[in-house]
Order: C-alpha cells, then sequence, then structure tokens
C-alpha cells in the first residue's frame, strides 16, 4: 500500500514537472512581434500619479470657486428602500446619512459654502468650494464621487418642437392665449 502510494505521488510529480519543461520550451520557441522594443514602457508605471477615480475628469482643470455635487458612499433612503428596507429601517437610514453628511460638513470648515443636502434619491452634499480643495475632498472614504453642477437650458426654439407645440399652433391655431399654466413640484430632495 505505501508502495503504491509513493508510486503515486512520484508520478505525479514527473507528470506536473514534464507539463512545466514543455511550457517552458514553448515559450522560448514562440516568436515575438518585431515591434516589442517598441511597446516596452521607459520607466514603471507611477499609479500613485493616477487620477481620483471620484473625482470627475470635469473638474481637473478647475480654478477657483467651484459648485459640485459630492456624493456619499452610504445608500441614501431611496436606495435603502429600493432594497426592500421600510419603516424604522429607512428612519434609521435616513438618521445615518445626515450623520454622515454632517460628519463631512464639519470637517470641510469654512472651506466650503453648502448650498444643500439630498437624502431621499441620493445621498449628496451641493456646495461651492476652491477647486484646491476637491482633491481632498475626493480623497476621503465618505465620498463616492465629486462631480460638477451642470446647468442644463433649453430654449423655446428646441422645448416648443420637442413636446409638439409647433403642431399645436400651427396645425391646430392654439397658442396659449387665456391659459393659465402651473407648475407641480414633487419637493423631492
Amino acid at each position: 500500500m505505501k508502495r503504491t502510494l509513493l508510486a503515486l505521488a512520484i508520478g505525479s510529480v514527473l507528470t506536473v514537472s514534464s507539463a512545466a519543461t514543455a511550457q517552458d520550451q514553448l515559450r522560448a520557441e514562440r516568436i515575438l512581434p518585431g515591434n516589442i522594443d517598441a511597446l516596452k514602457l521607459n520607466a514603471p508605471l507611477n499609479l500613485a500619479a493616477a487620477p481620483n477615480p471620484r473625482l470627475s475628469p470635469a473638474l481637473s482643470e478647475a480654478k477657483g470657486p467651484t459648485q459640485v455635487v459630492v456624493r456619499l458612499a452610504m445608500d441614501s433612503v431611496g436606495e435603502a428602500r429600493a432594497q426592500g428596507k421600510s419603516g424604522n429601517t429607512l428612519k434609521s437610514q435616513k438618521s445615518k446619512v445626515n450623520t454622515q453628511q454632517a460628519k463631512l460638513i464639519k470637517s470641510l470648515g469654512k472651506k466650503a459654502n453648502i448650498l444643500g443636502t439630498a437624502d431621499t434619491a441620493i445621498n449628496a452634499i451641493m456646495m461651492e468650494i476652491d477647486a484646491a480643495y476637491l482633491a481632498e475632498i475626493a480623497s476621503n472614504p465618505m465620498v463616492a464621487s465629486v462631480r460638477p453642477v451642470v446647468d442644463f437650458e433649453r430654449d423655446l426654439t428646441e422645448t416648443v418642437p420637442y413636446i409638439g407645440g409647433t403642431y399645436v399652433q400651427e396645425v391646430l391655431g392654439f397658442d396659449g392665449t387665456g391659459v393659465t399654466v402651473a407648475v407641480l413640484d414633487s419637493g423631492i430632495d
């Protein structure tokens, strides 16, 4: 029995070593492309100098006061609800989100002008801050991303045709005279 086990062990070792030898031989015989030397790096990559993936590339050239949305890593109340949480668990999540936001705001001191916060749809703080501090904020473990505030504007030359207004004006003859318009805002965040 011992001889059988010993024979199996020696056979396994020989099989593995002969397979390794065959792979080494294939590597030695492999023909590399002629331009392989041109593809080599002149120096090792410096990953410490790589941009922070949590900081939007759109902010890389920012200077001076900059309006940003700082999204925090903890799930928002809405995200917790989407995961099936409810009742007191959602109340607890809202409290945790607000505590996390307060902690980040406190850490910024007077560096930032807080424009607003959101805890329902997203867990975020909107602020105006000198661009020199953006990398510092993005490196904070509580932060998921730092993105610029972007104002989207459409003028009537785009929106009227988009919603079918041109048809209503030109074909049906309605121009809005005597119509009252109400804007209803859900108030979410």
